[in-house]
């Protein structure tokens, strides 16, 4: 959804670009670690409710990024021929997890 900007709400981008530089930091294991946080304060015992992983950007950040950034590398990319996981999957996911951070938050790169 961060490559459609117009389809994600401001206030939805900040969650999503954490997923993103999760994954750029820490691949998988970055992101099982951040949903596995998010799922313990998603409930009626957790002390203070989760708004953003820690160290990730807030809304605010992800809400100043154009309208319209460019993408070096687009889920189409990604996709190649539609099979899958094709050929290099892993490579070309990586790239794509990258510039999407890079299009979002160009002086983290």
């Amino acid at each position: 959804m961060l490559q459609h900007p117009s389809t994600v709400r401001p206030h939805q981008r900040g969650a999503q670009l954490d997923i993103v530089l999760a994954f750029c930091d820490s691949g998988l294991t970055g992101v099982e670690r951040l949903t596995t946080a998010a799922r313990g304060h998603n409930t009626h015992r957790a002390r203070t409710p989760m708004t953003s992983s820690p160290g990730g950007p807030d809304d605010s950040a992800a809400r100043s990024v154009p309208d319209h950034p460019t993408f070096g590398t687009t889920i189409h990319d990604v996709a190649v021929d539609g099979t899958f996981p094709a050929d290099g999957f892993t490579e070309r996911l990586e790239r794509w997890a990258h510039s999407v951070r890079e299009a979002w938050l160009p002086a983290s790169s």
